[in-house]
């Protein structure tokens, strides 16, 4: 009983940490996905391996410890399932402490990004206009919208601005919407967007939608964004044409699939080539030789062709990144480039290695 009780324990979780799989982070907005499930799986298997391993040790240890045991096996059985739930209980709040680090981790770096460059991007200055703006006569008006607010709005009397990217929004939107690129609306497109009236804001998880909302209030535009984005929205019910999930239109291995040093090194030499997808800034500074530069999110509609052009015909790609904006950007950059006939194989996120 000794042995197989401590061994069974020690497999099980041995097995557990074998075969859970790994912690994913799908790179958006729009696709961050916790692995919640992988992660507690990977938890719980470490701690369950951990205590078998103890229990090993102390039985091996303890002939009168065992003999103990030996003679209240309905006891050792309650003992072993309290230590089981203790340690569900611990992976669960592992788990959950681990989650909360990383989306304060992702939403910082995404909201520090996109305020980078959108001072870098804004062009066009904010002209006074003529009458009273709809912002002028609402001063106090909040920022963000609630879902049960927006579910009250009355549609004719707003203007729904979907701001995320052409790939995003032609696999689902909102019905009525308007679609205007961030990189557009940043290039001047906000110029042709009403004053007369309140704009409600989309992206995907809210991060986007407040930061063209703050952009678009520096223009004199009454504008508010979706607190919980078009994501939080179809959770609570609301109306949607199409799909939301970036990841499941787009579910094949290539879009999540992100390659080793090695592994580029070995590609690029059977002539796989490099598209950088990162700002320029961080390209002139360590950009990879023989790499080709090319962003989609603030690139403006117009210029975007004349980008893709730079990539011979039919080749076959490995888009580069190095945070969570760059890499969803990588990921727009190749499905862009697979629609034109190239080859998109996936992403390299550790250009500082190569």
């Amino acid at each position: 009983m000794k042995r197989s009780a401590t061994r069974c324990l020690s497999w099980i979780g041995l097995a557990l940490v074998l075969v859970s799989p790994q912690v994913v982070y799908a790179l958006p907005p729009p696709d961050f996905i916790f692995g919640f499930g992988s992660q507690f799986m990977q938890l719980f298997s470490f701690v369950v391996l951990v205590v078998g391993v103890m229990a090993s040790a102390m039985l091996r240890g303890s002939t009168h410890l065992y003999y103990v045991l030996r003679r209240h096996k309905i006891q050792f059985a309650l003992g072993v399932l309290v230590v089981i739930l203790i340690s569900l209980l611990a992976a669960f709040v592992m788990n959950r402490m681990l989650f909360y680090r990383a989306q304060d981790k992702y939403t910082q770096e995404v909201r520090q990004s996109l305020e980078d460059r959108i001072d870098a991007n804004d062009v066009v200055p904010a002209a006074p206009t003529p009458q009273i703006t709809y912002l002028e006569a609402h001063p106090d008006m909040p920022l963000v919208l609630s879902n049960e607010s927006f579910a009250a709005v009355d549609l004719n009397q707003v203007f729904v601005l979907d701001a995320r990217e052409d790939e995003e929004y032609e696999i689902g939107r909102f019905p009525k919407s308007t679609h205007v690129r961030f990189a557009d609306l940043l290039a001047g497109a906000w110029t042709e967007l009403p004053t007369d009236k309140e704009i409600v804001v989309l992206c995907w998880s809210g991060i986007r939608g407040e930061e063209v909302t703050s952009f678009l209030r520096t223009k004199g535009l009454a504008t508010r964004y979706l607190k919980e984005g078009a994501d939080g929205w179809v959770r609570f019910g609301g109306l949607w044409d199409g799909e939301i999930a970036f990841s499941h239109v787009y579910s094949q291995e290539r879009y999540s699939r992100t390659y080793t040093t090695s592994d580029v090194r070995a590609l690029v030499a059977t002539g796989a080539l490099l598209v950088d997808a990162r700002e320029e800034e961080s390209f002139v500074r360590s950009g990879i030789a023989g790499s080709i530069h090319i962003t989609s999110i603030f690139t403006p509609t117009a210029a975007m062709d004349s980008l893709l052009d730079r990539v011979p015909p039919r080749s076959t790609v490995i888009t580069v990144c190095d945070d969570f904006v760059s890499c969803f950007d990588a990921k727009i950059v190749g499905i862009k480039l697979e629609q034109r006939g190239h080859l998109f194989l996936g992403r390299y996120a550790a250009p500082y290695e190569y």
